[in-house]
């Protein structure tokens, strides 16, 4: 699906790709993403949010709430 964050000022745009082996109640928890043309690797939601290895947490979490609100 394709995203658009605005996060300090900037905006960023993206794809979030879920990963179908990650499914938990209907929606998943683990996204491939890619934003402003840039592979940024796993996006995964854990019990107290969600966290990446390329990105700052605090962009982590909201892409991750953007994805969960989508879903809802």
């Amino acid at each position: 699906m394709e995203i658009h964050i605005d996060y300090k000022g900037n905006t960023y745009h993206g794809v979030a790709t879920p990963y179908e082996d990650s499914i938990l109640d209907g929606e998943p928890f683990k996204f491939k993403l890619v934003i402003d043309e840039e592979d940024k690797g796993m996006l995964t939601r854990t019990g107290s949010g969600w966290e990446s290895d390329t990105l700052e947490p605090g962009l982590a979490d909201v892409i991750g709430k953007y994805l969960h609100e989508w879903y809802r």
